[in-house]
Order: C-alpha cells, then structure tokens, then sequence
C-alpha cells in the first residue's frame, strides 16, 4: 500500500511539476506557444505576429508572464520573430532554428539574454533587437545584415560593447561592416584594440572556457 501511495505521490508531483501555465495560438497563423517550468516555446510554421512597445496596446499573448520567463525555445518551422515580441521578457537564454530568416526590431529588447548564437539562415536583425540587454556573447554569420534606426538607434544599443565578444562565422571584414552598418560603434581606441575574430581564430589565439572561446584583443 505504502509503495502505491509513494508512486501516486510521485506522479503528482511530475504532473504538477510540468504543468503548463499558459498555451495559445495567437502568435502567428501557423504559430503555438507555450510556457512550461520557466520555458517559452515558439512552435509551428511561417513568421510570427507584430506586437506593440506600449503597454495595454497589442502586446504578445505572454507579455504579462514576461517575469516568469527564464528561458526563449524558438522550434524549427518559425521564420521571422515579431516586432517586440519578447520585449522585457526575464529571459536568460534563447534557442533560435535554422528555419529563421528575420528577426524584427525590438524582439529581445530589454531581455536578461547574455548569449546569442544567431543562425547562419538570418537575413536581417532589426533595430534595437536586442537593445539594452547584458549580452557578452554573440555569434553571426558573415551574411547577416543589421539595421539601425538612426546614428543612435542601433541593433546593438544600451548594450555594454567593452564587455561584448564577438563570434564571426565567416569572413570578419564582413561581419565587422555589417555591424558597423547596423550601429555597432567603436571609439578610436576600442577599434584599436578590438577585431572580430572567426570561430576558428578565436581558438587558435585564446584557451577555451566551457563550450566557447574568450576572445583576446589585440
């Protein structure tokens, strides 16, 4: 009887454990998300929803459980993150697909994101993407394109460039125009001493750290 009542307990506790807290197909035609222990998940097919910056307007169907929100899972399927679409969300992490094509403006603006590997299949990276953010680590491709708003408003913006390592997939002059198309600026001094290196360079002239690489500037 004991072992029966032990096992009961332990499937409820599993049930209540991964319990969905919330799931709705409003956030694309083709779209379904779903947030469960922390996680956001982005599944489906085609792009996602535009959302508003202003709240009470139309903001993503989570929007109000942004600081329940540890972690962003965008599955294959989905090929363009919405305006805002996880504007102020707690998020610490994001897993993006290789189905991705664009990224909107302001869709990680003001996020916890501390390491972005963008996929070689984006296109563009909108505006203020991921603005304001503590991100130390972003890995690009070199055929990715960035865009800014005005000489002020970049991709980039708020973020902490003397902390940021950047990752190049690619050729590093590319990389190294695109961002400077897309707001990312250096002060004389910083561009100095800074370069992007490629994946491959960067383990060539810096000792490993976990799964990447601390990039040393020259």
């Amino acid at each position: 009887m004991k072992k029966i009542l032990t096992f009961l307990m332990l499937i409820f506790a599993f049930s209540v454990h991964a319990e969905i807290i919330a799931s709705g197909d409003d956030c694309g035609a083709h779209c379904h998300w779903e947030i469960e222990n922390g996680v956001l998940t982005i599944k489906g097919s085609g792009p996602m929803y535009d959302y508003s910056y202003n709240s009470g307007s139309t903001n993503a169907p989570w929007f109000g459980l942004n600081n329940q929100i540890t972690n962003i899972v965008v599955e294959n399927g989905i090929t363009h993150i919405g305006l805002n679409a996880f504007l102020y969300a707690d998020a610490k992490a994001v897993s993006l697909p290789h189905t991705l094509t664009s990224i909107a403006a302001s869709a990680f603006h003001n996020t916890k994101l501390t390491n972005v590997i963008v996929p070689s299949s984006v296109e563009s990276v909108g505006y203020n993407a991921f603005a304001c953010t503590p991100l130390q680590n972003l890995t690009i491709d070199d055929q990715t394109l960035f865009e800014k708003y005005d000489s002020q408003t970049g991709f980039l913006t708020g973020v902490d460039l003397n902390s940021l390592h950047i990752y190049c997939k690619g050729v590093s002059s590319k990389c190294d125009q695109n961002l400077r198309n897309g707001g990312y600026h250096l002060s004389t001094k910083q561009a100095q001493r800074r370069r992007i290196y490629t994946i491959e360079e960067a383990t060539k002239v810096s000792k490993p750290t976990g799964n990447t690489f601390k990039l040393r500037y020259k």
